[in-house]
């Protein structure tokens, strides 16, 4: 049974099974014409037009779930999941980003990042932890930049020019030869992200890659790919993060002196 939720005249509905939605007590009749639904009410007068929202497109259909015997069950696959995709980063690729970051640096250039939904927390998480997290005074500072972070930016560009530009379009604005741009997509696929990426290489800029499930296309346009071999979001959005920890910390550690 396939369950999708909608809002209609201000009231919360449920649409049961097709053709059929549920309410407040009462029956509501729906067509689906061309991927949009047609909402009635019970004397035939069609009232209003909805996109059909299908949880066969949701993403986390593509899951690869963990042992659901239990939670506790669930909780040792997954972090034995992680463990594994952790284990299976290419230690040479992390090398190399960390020498990048750490030339970037050096060079007064700048490191931007994206990322959409759970990557785009990250892209401003790994901002604050090269910039604050890598401070040392004898050391130039890591100018980190997430182009998630300017919302009325983002929202301008998305609204003008469309969703799939919006990173491309601010690497065309403040990208500069030198700069290095780390794009982090799950499923390596997302436009915005492949767009960003070739605007980037456009610049004279070096991209740094982090991805999942088969790795999409950016595990092959990014210069530096670093892939998560693993099938589920959430364990691919932590591998991304704990990734960007190790870059921090170890940055970090040099800088500090501590062997």
């Amino acid at each position: 049974m396939r369950h999708i939720h909608f809002a209609f005249s201000s009231e919360a509905y449920t649409v049961v099974r097709l053709g059929q939605v549920t309410g407040k007590g009462y029956g509501v009749q729906i067509a689906t014409v061309s991927n949009q639904m047609y909402l009635a009410s019970p004397n035939g007068v069609r009232q209003s037009i909805m996109r059909v929202f299908s949880m066969e497109n949701d993403p986390r259909s593509r899951n690869l779930l963990c042992d659901r015997s239990s939670i506790g069950a669930y909780l040792q696959d997954y972090g034995r999941r992680i463990a594994g995709a952790l284990a299976g980063v290419n230690a040479d690729a992390l090398e190399r980003a960390c020498a990048l970051i750490e030339t970037t640096a050096a060079n007064g250039n700048h490191i931007l990042s994206i990322g959409n939904g759970g990557s785009a927390a990250i892209a401003d998480h790994l901002c604050c932890d090269l910039g604050k997290g890598t401070h040392h005074h004898n050391h130039p500072a890591i100018n980190a930049q997430s182009l998630v972070a300017n919302m009325p930016m983002y929202s301008a560009i998305a609204n003008d020019f469309g969703f799939e530009r919006v990173f491309e379009a601010q690497i065309d604005m403040i990208g500069r030869s030198g700069d290095v741009l780390i794009a982090i997509s799950s499923s390596g696929n997302s436009p915005n992200i492949l767009n960003a990426v070739e605007a980037a290489r456009a610049r004279g800029m070096t991209t740094i890659g982090l991805s999942g499930f088969d790795g999409g296309r950016l595990r092959e346009s990014a210069e530096v790919s670093l892939h998560v071999d693993d099938h589920n979001y959430g364990i691919v959005e932590d591998a991304h993060q704990a990734i960007m920890h190790v870059l921090a910390q170890y940055i970090a550690c040099k800088r500090d002196g501590v062997s």
